[in-house]
């Protein structure tokens, strides 16, 4: 009987489902008071509406919302803005042959509430950001016209914050529409409603689980047919047919069965995505009516799972190497909807070494999975939240459930799709994220899940995406300093789960103006011309070009740091960078080294960057970059090899090059295969430097065979370095009188202060993190530009930017303010400021002064000089710079302008920490002891954590202390508390004071008391005044029972009548 059947259902397979495709034009309102449905005879639901709008689309591609000329200075800019319900309405006919089936509309990204009237009638409401929207209609939708009105609103609730890029306008916008597909579809009254495949890899089998939709209920009886074939691979693969029966009533009917797969079943993993198209036919027949129905899936045969401390991807362990998508859509302010656009984003992943996609805060269409199942990408999909989880039950709890599991239920059979974590950065009650991970586990185990990203870790977790543990940092956001010889394996080891480097890299990039005409949809890039217009406004324009490809190059430089310090990690599961590609919001953070288009921005090659980013990595482990001559090299060879098979039969050997590519040592390693899943060390490298006689860059390169390779670069100097006698030039450590005597006899004067003396800012090595607007920490640089073919470089070798021989100069430099100077003054090493304030800046600069000429160097050659060849080198070609007919200034500054670098002396002037209980990094306690309001000491804290730093401290309670040495024994009168001004966090509201002479024996306090919660300065005068070398001040509480404290400054009175605080 079921064979007649089936040859019967078989040819009428293609008009079982019948689809209206419903992009067209569509009637449209606004309706920003929510005003059109309050009447239920008249409004938009029920009225014509005489506007028209093309779906799918948003009111942005539409130009219908508010005009804004507006120009945020932190994200892209709309053309059109709106928030609220709008209207959108289609007739349509429904055919004669649609009578009696089962009719749905599907809506494939909405953000985020629809509500579908049917001639006026309200036939359901829907609410999701990630998933389709979709409606039975088939008791309203009979055939002959009908008039569908569609209520978009994409009003967010303040529960949700505004920061999950599921909605966010720092990203794809919240916008207001229908986009994706769009339709209408007829099936046979009974139908497959869902099918789900579980691969089982041991069995060679699936479990096939399908859901039968019965709308009426009555009795059905019937078989599903399965078969499967391997897709996106060159060795066919096919199943036999697999005949299930069925029988039941009810609106649901469940059934499952195993699919044998076969000896010869090929896996889904990252090297080979080979996917299967399932291929199911349900005959039936329900109250005598013949029914039938026909669907195609794609499924991969994987398994994800965990080993411990690492994720295993069919048994096979795996690390992540992965980059964020935080929904940035410039050309659309939505997200692509097409298999083809995300096509080009997961090769571009691939073709960057990677093989994973974390989705922050948002999931993507299916589209996207589509992709990734082809290219072999994994994929992190995460629910529509950043924000604060409150109690179980309320309506955000219910929501986060629901979306959850449409998640599953839409884009569970998706081998890509690999882990799902609650959100972003959670906050509140974390019980409810612990009950998403166990529904999740319990739901569907085809993949794993996490409660949040970088807060706490549950005992339910899978994996665990963090950037730091109980034992320390486990991600990297630049550098620790010019060496390799570090990981991160301690922090690691506490975690039983997989963990996850979470937001690596983060260092920004200047922007590219020229990118600006590449903005042609419908969001442009005003902050940019807000940028370009102030570098304008200050002088620089004409360096925009140098100062993107410094800062990018350094961005290279550092991400290549970061990877290698979690790859050279045993134990790590992975990481996620933020970013691969720009985020264009949040202050404008151009952290990519492609632009938002995922286009290169020209800073590296995708084969350079799969040098130090792909499954298989040479690795070398070293302590610093900058040698004498004397010195050996010594270094730690290792193979990082996560492909799916050993290493065998490879040549392992390296050479290290000069500058003109001549070898200068060579080696080779013992023969030996490198285990697949594996961090292995193939041997030691020793090299002599004592051929090296002058300043050189030479290039290290460990190669596995001849098309695997990473290359580092050291810097190696004379160690006995000609003595550049001063008879041309004057050296001062400050602009004494017999400085500005020898300026005014026109003579040459090296000036070399005491940094500590100068008005500035501390030297950052490292360009800023995340971006300047969001992040105001100082010192607010994005890398260092450097005059390289300037003569008082010509014996110091350097590139055009600050590479790592750098490191020790630039730590212990000043940044000097050089606004003021004419707009065509350029110092010889150029700080280069943040892009939204674009300040002239220095380090090394030259002039005329009077009738004299001076070179500035803001640097300290004195500290630890004995062991900083690069730095001894650098000093050396200034002078013997300044001592040539070369030295030739062709700008003019007056003697004022280089007095006012210096800061006037004070009672701190010379004055040093001795001792503090704690600090936050770029909060040090010298802030407090700089003469700058502008900066604070502030002690540790570890929520949210500063998020730039890997090594920090842990936080503590009250009492925090300060403790300082005077620069000479002192008499004064009291002192002055200056909080912090641009926030609350640290103030202090008890303390006590004490002196010393000795700064040992403290004794009595001399003044204790409490201060009011403002900003405004506190000074507090002593009953008779003191003579002290040695300070203390203990903080004993703060307001609002905050941990911490903090100090822009502390200064001393010498008298009790002070001037005006300022």
């Amino acid at each position: 009987m079921f064979t007649i059947l089936l040859l019967a259902v078989t040819t009428l397979l293609p008009a079982q489902q019948q689809t209206i495709n419903l992009a067209d034009q569509w009637g449209f309102q606004l309706d920003a008071n929510d005003f059109e449905r309050a009447f239920e005879n008249s409004g938009a639901h029920k009225d014509v509406l005489n506007d028209f709008v093309m779906l799918p689309g948003t009111t942005d591609s539409n130009k219908k919302g508010i005009p804004t000329t507006a120009k945020p200075i932190n994200r892209l800019s709309r053309y059109y803005e709106y928030v609220g319900p709008a209207w959108y309405q289609k007739e349509v006919l429904i055919p004669a042959d649609w009578s009696g089936k089962t009719v749905r509309l599907f809506f494939e990204r909405v953000l985020w509430i629809s509500s579908v009237y049917v001639d006026g009638k309200l036939a359901g409401t829907e609410k999701s950001f990630s998933t389709p929207h979709e409606y039975d209609l088939s008791e309203v939708l009979t055939p002959g016209k009908h008039r569908i009105s569609v209520c978009v609103d994409n009003r967010v609730g303040p529960e949700f914050d505004r920061w999950s890029h599921a909605f966010s306008e720092y990203t794809q916008t919240c916008w207001n529409g229908i986009v994706g597909r769009m339709e209408l579809k007829a099936f046979d009254p009974v139908s497959f409603k869902s099918i789900k495949v579980y691969p089982d890899i041991e069995r060679k089998s699936v479990r096939v689980k399908c859901t039968i939709s019965n709308p009426a209920g009555g009795a059905v009886t019937g078989s599903v047919f399965f078969s499967a074939k391997a897709v996106n691979t060159d060795q066919p693969h096919q199943t036999g047919e697999v005949n299930m029966a069925f029988s039941g009533s009810g609106e649901q009917i469940l059934a499952e069965t195993e699919v044998p797969m076969g000896e010869k079943v090929q896996l889904w993993d990252d090297f080979s995505p080979v996917l299967y198209e399932l291929n199911a036919h349900l005959a039936g027949n329900a109250d005598n009516r013949v029914v039938a129905d026909a669907r195609k899936l794609t499924f991969g045969m994987r398994e994800i799972g965990t080993d411990g401390a690492h994720f295993t991807l069919n048994k096979r362990r795996i690390m992540l190497r992965g980059t964020l998508e935080c929904a940035v859509f410039p050309l659309t302010g939505y997200p692509d909807m097409s298999v083809a656009g995300w096509l080009r984003i997961c090769k571009t992943v691939k073709e960057y070494g990677l093989n994973h996609i974390r989705f922050h805060s948002w999931c993507p269409p299916e589209e996207a999975f589509i992709a990734a199942d082809q290219v072999g990408i994994l994929l992190q999909a995460e629910l529509p939240f950043w924000s604060e989880a409150t109690r179980p039950g309320d309506p955000l709890s219910v929501f986060l459930k629901d979306e959850m599991a449409r998640i599953l239920e839409k884009y569970g059979n998706h081998p890509s799709f690999a882990l799902l974590c609650m959100g972003n950065e959670l906050r509140g009650n974390f019980d409810i994220m612990a009950d998403l991970v166990r529904f999740g586990r319990e739901t569907d185990p085809r993949h794993l899940y996490s409660g949040s990203t970088a807060r706490k870790h549950l005992p339910e977790d899978q994996f665990y995406v963090s950037h730091q543990t109980t034992a320390g940092g486990i991600t990297t956001y630049g550098a620790r300093g010019p060496q390799t010889d570090y990981d991160l394996r301690k922090a690691y080891d506490v975690l039983k789960v997989p963990g996850v480097a979470h937001e690596v890299g983060q260092r920004a990039v200047y922007p590219n103006f020229d990118e600006i005409k590449k903005y042609t949809g419908l969001l442009y890039p005003r902050n940019f011309e807000l940028f370009r217009d102030t570098l304008e406004k200050h002088g620089m324009l004409d360096q925009a070009k140098d100062f993107f490809n410094i800062s990018g190059s350094m961005t290279v430089m550092l991400y290549k740091e970061s990877i290698e310090a979690l790859l050279r990690t045993p134990n790590s599961g992975g990481f996620q960078l933020l970013d691969l590609h720009d985020f264009p919001g949040q202050g404008t953070a151009l952290v990519g080294i492609l632009d938002p288009f995922w286009d290169s921005k020209g800073l590296v090659t995708p084969e350079k960057w799969r040098e130090f980013c792909g499954p298989t990595v040479p690795i070398l482990r070293f302590p610093k970059r900058e040698y004498f001559n004397d010195e050996t090299f010594l270094a730690t060879a290792e193979i990082y090899h996560y492909a799916k098979e050993p290493l065998s039969d490879i040549d392992l050997h390296w050479d290290m090059k000069d500058s003109d590519n001549k070898v200068v040592a060579s080696g080779k390693f013992k023969d030996q295969i490198i285990p697949e899943s594996s961090l292995t060390p193939i041997g030691d490298i020793k090299v002599s430097l004592s051929r090296v006689k002058n300043p050189e860059k030479l290039t290290l390169t460990v190669y596995a065979g001849f098309s695997i390779k990473n290359e580092w670069n050291i810097w190696v100097y004379p160690k006995r370095i000609p003595l550049v006698k001063p008879d041309d030039f004057l050296v001062a450590a400050t602009l004494d009188d017999a400085a500005i005597s020898e300026l005014n006899k026109g003579g040459n004067v090296i000036l070399l202060p005491d940094i500590k003396q100068l008005n500035g800012k501390k030297g950052s090595f490292q360009n800023h993190f995340w971006c300047p607007i969001m992040f105001r920490w100082e010192p607010m640089t994005m890398g260092t530009l450097v005059k390289s073919n300037h003569p008082a470089f010509r014996d110091f070798p350097t590139s055009f930017y600050t590479e790592w021989q750098w490191w020790n100069i630039i730590s212990q430099a000043v940044t000097l303010d050089l606004e003021g100077t004419p707009d065509s003054f350029r110092p010889i090493l150029q700080s280069i400021d943040t892009y939204d304030r674009c300040l002239k800046e220095g380090i090394i600069f030259e002039a005329r002064v009077e009738n004299g000429k001076l070179l500035m160097a803001a640097i300290d050659f004195e500290r630890n000089i004995a062991n900083r060849p690069a730095a001894q080198q650098l000093l050396y070609s200034l002078k013997k710079y300044a001592g040539s007919p070369d030295f030739n200034p062709d700008q003019t500054l007056s003697i004022e302008f280089i007095k006012g670098m210096f800061k006037k002396p004070t009672l701190m002037t010379g004055a040093k920490i001795i001792l503090t209980d704690s600090y936050e990094t770029g909060n040090e306690p010298e802030k407090a002891i700089d003469g700058d309001p502008g900066t604070i000491w502030h002690t540790a804290y570890d929520n949210p954590g500063n998020f730039a730093v890997t090594n920090k401290l842990a936080e503590s309670d009250y009492p925090h202390e300060i403790q300082i040495e005077l620069g000479a024994e002192t008499t004064f009168k009291g002192f002055i508390y200056r909080p912090r001004t641009d926030g609350r966090n640290g103030w202090i509201s008890e303390y006590i004071f004490y002196v010393s002479a000795d700064g040992k024996n403290w004794g009595e306090p001399v003044v204790q008391g409490r201060w009011a919660a403002s900003d405004t300065p506190k000074e507090v005068l002593f009953a008779a005044p003191v003579t002290s070398r040695f300070i203390r001040l203990i903080a004993l509480k703060g307001f609002s029972g905050q941990k911490w404290a903090s100090m822009a400054e502390l200064e001393l009175v010498v008298k009790e009548l002070q001037l005006p605080l300022i």
